[in-house]
């Protein structure tokens, strides 16, 4: 299923494939099913992100 990550507040290194961007808030991340994703969050400010299956 794919996905998407809503950041809230903080900002993360968000990879999706062989692709990493930094995203903060109101920023949306996409991954389509089957393609490997994660997140990492390098602050130290803490990392608020809604997530959703689609």
């Amino acid at each position: 299923q794919d996905k998407f990550y809503f950041v809230l507040e903080g900002a993360g290194d968000f990879t999706v494939g062989e692709e990493t961007q930094t995203a903060g808030p109101g920023m949306t991340i996409w991954a389509a099913a089957g393609v490997p994703h994660g997140v990492v969050n390098r602050g130290d400010a803490r990392l608020v992100i809604l997530m959703g299956i689609a």
